[in-house]
């Protein structure tokens, strides 16, 4: 953004400068410039993995190259959002909590389209010799990572991108929300720090109870039953394909 605007965002608040169509086809630009690097180094550490295998500086290495480019593509698309937002709607908050929301649909709809071709890509290899391999065996993340095919991993690495993307445009909008929430409470305007502490205290015992009862079982799963999971969900969707075909 300083690359396209010469000049940096405020650290709270709105920004001053007026953004035009030209800062914004820059910043489409750089959002592009941002993904075309992701993928070509997704591709680049998928081919060259069995050369860096044991290696884990390389793999940290290309692990933070990826999410730094990520990061980057993603403050990309939402200072668009932002900036095309704040043309239509002129409450700053608004505007924010709009371009979250136009956000998400967007990328929930770029994660179906690439998971789909992910999964295209994906069973065309493992699809050779399906019959022989419905035979559900534990593999490894570091075994499966190497058998997926670099387009897929491509794709798989745009999704997660997708997924920060969103995350970071919530963060910003529930911000801004809470900001104006407590300037325009007299009560919680004269305790501005408590009144934070309140509200992210209220957040906190809203959201635990669903993370505890969705997030944390799944991430408390051990690899290999994702994979069991996915090769059975593979296995029965092969399965009635069969069944259709017959």
């Amino acid at each position: 953004t300083f690359g396209v605007l010469s000049e940096l965002l405020p650290l709270d608040g709105k920004a001053s400068y007026k953004p035009t169509w030209p800062n914004v086809r820059q910043q489409l630009e750089a959002a592009g410039m941002f993904l075309i690097l992701l993928v070509a180094l997704t591709v680049l550490g998928k081919s060259q993995a069995t050369r860096f295998e044991g290696s884990k500086i390389s793999g940290r290495l290309f692990k933070f190259m990826s999410t730094t480019i990520a990061m980057c593509m993603s403050w990309s698309i939402l200072r668009v959002g932002d900036w095309t937002m704040g043309w239509h709607i002129k409450t700053h908050t608004l505007s924010l909590i709009a371009n979250a929301f136009a956000t998400t649909l967007l990328a929930v709809f770029g994660v179906i389209v690439l998971d789909f071709f992910a999964d295209s890509v994906g069973e065309a290899v493992d699809n050779e010799g399906a019959e022989e391999k419905l035979v559900v065996t534990m593999k490894t993340h570091h075994e499966e990572s190497d058998r997926r095919n670099p387009m897929e991993a491509a794709f798989r690495t745009v999704i997660t991108s997708f997924g920060l993307l969103v995350g970071i445009c919530w963060e910003k909008a529930s911000d801004a929300a809470l900001e104006t929430l407590i300037e325009g409470t007299d009560i919680f305007c004269r305790h501005k720090v408590l009144s934070k502490i309140g509200l992210g205290a209220l957040v906190v015992i809203i959201v635990m109870p669903a993370w505890i009862l969705y997030i944390v079982p799944k991430a408390e799963m051990h690899v290999e039953e994702h994979m069991a999971t996915i090769l059975f969900e593979r296995h029965a969707k092969h399965k009635k394909h069969y069944r259709k075909a017959a």
